[in-house]
This record gives C-alpha cells, sequence and structure tokens, in this order.
C-alpha cells in the first residue's frame, strides 16, 4: 500500500494509491497534518514547491497547523494556508490546537480570529462541523470536516466517539457522492469507516512518536498508551480508506524514531484493481 518515500529537505513525501466504486475519474489528493507553525525554507517554500510539484485537484489540511500556547505565534501557518488555494481548492478542518484556541480565547489574543479571516479571505473552504458537494476533476464529491469537543482529546483515557454522536457532529454522507472526511483524531477510526467515509484522514498521533523500524507500526498515541491500532498509514476495510499520517511538525515533545515527518499524496482511481483489507 506504500511505496518508498522520497527525501524533500526535512519532510518525506509518502504516495498512496486507493481503488473505490465511487469515483469516476482519478483524482490526486495532497494531504497534511501537524504542521505546528513548522517551516520548511523561507515561508515555507520548500513545502509550498512539493506540493505545486505533485500537481494535485485537491488539497486536504487535517488540522493542529498551529501551536495552541499563548507564546507561540501563527505567522507561518497563516502563510502556508493563504498560498494553497492558489495550488487547488484546500479545505480545512480544526486540529485539537485549534479548538482550544477557539474555546478559550483568554491569552490567545485573537490568534485563531485572525487565522480563519486570513485562510478564508485566500479562499480556504472551513469545514468545522460542516459539509460540501463539489465537482473535481471528473468526481461528484462531499467533503466533510469534523470539529470534536476538547474532552475527545482528554489524555490517560480512551474516549469513545458513537455512531449517532457522529451523524450529530457531520452530519450523514451523500449516497450519489464520493465521501471524504476530515478527522484529526484517529482513535475513532472505526466509526468514520462504519458512517461512511469513502476516504477518511487523520493525524494527531504524530506517527507514534516511535515506529517500529520494519513494521512501521506506531507506538504511542497522545492519551498515553501503546500501538494504536490506527496509529500511523493507509487502512483499508469494507471498501472503505483511512490515511493516518505523521504530520509536518512537532510541539511538546519532538521525539521522533524511524518516524519522518511528512507530507502525504492520494491518488484515488476508480476500482479497477484492489487494496488488501488492513
Amino acid at each position: 500500500m506504500e511505496s518508498p518515500f522520497a527525501s524533500r529537505d526535512e519532510f518525506v513525501v509518502i504516495n498512496y494509491k486507493a481503488a473505490s466504486p465511487g469515483l469516476k475519474a482519478p483524482l490526486r489528493v495532497v494531504y497534511f497534518s501537524d504542521l505546528h507553525c513548522a517551516e520548511y525554507g523561507e515561508d515555507n517554500r520548500v513545502l509550498l514547491d512539493e506540493i505545486r510539484r505533485e500537481a494535485p485537484d485537491l488539497i486536504l489540511v487535517g488540522g493542529d497547523v498551529m501551536v495552541g500556547r499563548s507564546d507561540a505565534g501563527i505567522g507561518p501557518a497563516v502563510t502556508v494556508m493563504r498560498a494553497l488555494p492558489a495550488i487547488a481548492p484546500t479545505y480545512f478542518a480544526n486540529g485539537n490546537h485549534e479548538t482550544r484556541m477557539r474555546y478559550y480565547k483568554e491569552g490567545y489574543e485573537n490568534k485563531y480570529r485572525d487565522f480563519l479571516t486570513a485562510i478564508r479571505e485566500a479562499g480556504v473552504h472551513v469545514m468545522n462541523n460542516r459539509s460540501e458537494t463539489v465537482d473535481i476533476a471528473g468526481n461528484h464529491l462531499r467533503i466533510f470536516g469534523l470539529e470534536l469537543p476538547l474532552p475527545y482529546y482528554k489524555k490517560f483515557r480512551l474516549p469513545r466517539l458513537k455512531l449517532r454522536k457522529l451523524w450529530w457532529f457531520a452530519g450523514s454522507p451523500d449516497e450519489e457522492a464520493f465521501n471524504i472526511l476530515l478527522a484529526h483524531n484517529p482513535q475513532f477510526a472505526r466509526t468514520y469507516m462504519n458512517w461512511g467515509a469513502d476516504l477518511c484522514v487523520c493525524g494527531h498521533f504524530h506517527g507514534g512518536l516511535i515506529r517500529g523500524p520494519i513494521s512501521g507500526r506506531a507506538l504511542l498515541n497522545p492519551y498515553g498508551f501503546a500501538f494504536p491500532k490506527y496509529g500511523y498509514g493507509h487502512f483499508f476495510a469494507e471498501g472503505r480508506h483511512l490515511v493516518v499520517s505523521s504530520g509536518l511538525g512537532d510541539h511538546n515533545i519532538p521525539i521522533r524514531v524511524f518516524n519522518p515527518h511528512e507530507m502525504v499524496v492520494i491518488d484515488l482511481v476508480p476500482e479497477d484493481g484492489h487494496a488488501a483489507e488492513c
């Protein structure tokens, strides 16, 4: 499912291929998450040049492009996000850091408001618990964004997300479209697939900090538990695809072992091939 990655300065590019009967034509998606205001070259030029080189039809950004700390700036996040719509239609949903900044305004000096205003003015589609229907590259898509409340991120416990709660947050999938779900937290991967996401993209776990050198399996999740089932990689079950990225940045614990920073390219194709279930 994963081809050998190619080094691009300080991050790698991971390529996945996903076949689905819901597609009518090939669709190339660039996806990244957890930038945390990292900078790859001046004004993130290295990252943006690589995105342009991949020539995506669609760009998905899975949250945590900022760092939810009062002493952290938002400049690198704003710069890269504002540049994306000129490359391809861009859809973004909050991660837990943006949600924290939105909920707790004190101490953040309106940083979340300023970030949101800037990226919306640039043409980014902000998809916090909302959806849009769009036709891209010959495909009829319904793109959903999930913003979970902060209790779903509480450490040292394993919360559950029931299917009816996901319906309440995100709405119902469209039976006439290829359904894409931006969902920052992969802890609830089975719920996302049961809900009806033909493609779901997640981040948040940072690849588990440490990954097995042979298996590539994530060691830890942010809840403090080992070997999360959906910690990293491309998963396929019952006709549905899930991609969990290790992200482009770090914040409190900048530890990575066998776990490079990454940008993801997903080549979606009509179902004329096959994928192994995971």
